[in-house]
This record gives C-alpha cells, sequence and structure tokens, in this order.
C-alpha cells in the first residue's frame, strides 16, 4: 500500500479533508487479489500514530469511512492499477491526528474481517485558526497513475 494523495496537513473541523486520500495497492500481493472481498476502512489515530481514537470516539470523524477496490488501467501492462478513495472525509474535533488506512478481507457470510496491511497519512493538524481550503479547486484523479514513482497524476479545476 502506499498514499498516493495525502490529506491536508491543517484542517478545520468539519471541513472535508481537500485533497481527498488516495492510497494505491501495490505489489504482487495485493494485485492479485479478490476485489470483491477487499475494502479500505479509515479510522483516526493519534499523531504519534500509537492510540487508536475513531473509534471507540464516535464522533471525532465523519464522512465515508469504508471504498472497495477501483481498478484503472495504466496503459504500461496487463495489469490495472488498485487504489481506495475517500473523497468525503472530516475530522470535527480539534487536536493532532493521522488517518489509519486499514485493508480488510471479508471471508465469509458471517463478515469474519482479516487485516491485510495498513497506513497512515501524515499528521493532520485541525483547529479553528487552520487555514480555509480553496472552495474554488478541487483534486480531480485523472485516472493516469505514473508507474516510475506510483504517484496518482492530478489536475486542478477552478
Amino acid at each position: 500500500m502506499n498514499i498516493a494523495v495525502q490529506p491536508p496537513s491543517e484542517s478545520r473541523p468539519g471541513d472535508l479533508l481537500n485533497p481527498p486520500i488516495v492510497v494505491t495497492l501495490e505489489g504482487q500481493r495485493l494485485q492479485d487479489v479478490d476485489d470483491a472481498n477487499i475494502w479500505g476502512l479509515v479510522s483516526v489515530v493519534s499523531a504519534d500514530g500509537l492510540q487508536a481514537i475513531s473509534p471507540p470516539q464516535p464522533n471525532l470523524i465523519s464522512g465515508t469511512l469504508v471504498d472497495s477496490i477501483h481498478s484503472v488501467s495504466s496503459g504500461q501492462g496487463p495489469r490495472d492499477r488498485k487504489f481506495l478513495s475517500f473523497p468525503r472525509v472530516a475530522i470535527n474535533q480539534t487536536g493532532k491526528y493521522r488517518i489509519r488506512i486499514c485493508l480488510v478481507k471479508m471471508r465469509n457470510v458471517q463478515c469474519e474481517a482479516v487485516n491485510m496491511q495498513s497506513i497512515m497519512t501524515r499528521v493532520i493538524r485541525v483547529d479553528t485558526q487552520a487555514s480555509a481550503p480553496s472552495l474554488g479547486k478541487s483534486i480531480i484523479l485523472s485516472g493516469e497513475f505514473d508507474p516510475d514513482n506510483q504517484q496518482a497524476k492530478r489536475s486542478e479545476r477552478s
């Protein structure tokens, strides 16, 4: 797993994180999984990454906290590039946090889940005095990935 698009380093409480978090799935093990049974789950951890905060703090984070795997053709070979995207996530309380994205495999109809891998974003400072995001621009994934540095290519729209 690789975070192709990091969230902003600061945000105001309740504001959507812009740019949204995008995670690419790298390596043979992750490229060959059955996409239908794999999900990405978002949670909030302390700035040092050692303490899970949400859950159990239910109102700390809101938005789209679960995503299924998406595929896009890289144009560079037989495999599609796989990614997760979390475009509508907001942290609702002031503090310093990281977002943890867990890749979870659902094993059966009883919803038995296995954590395959996880990754954390950089620290996000949430403060009422944080600079406001540019509401006139949004980051859009163009559907292309740069295979050399494994970064999603982005374009800004006004």
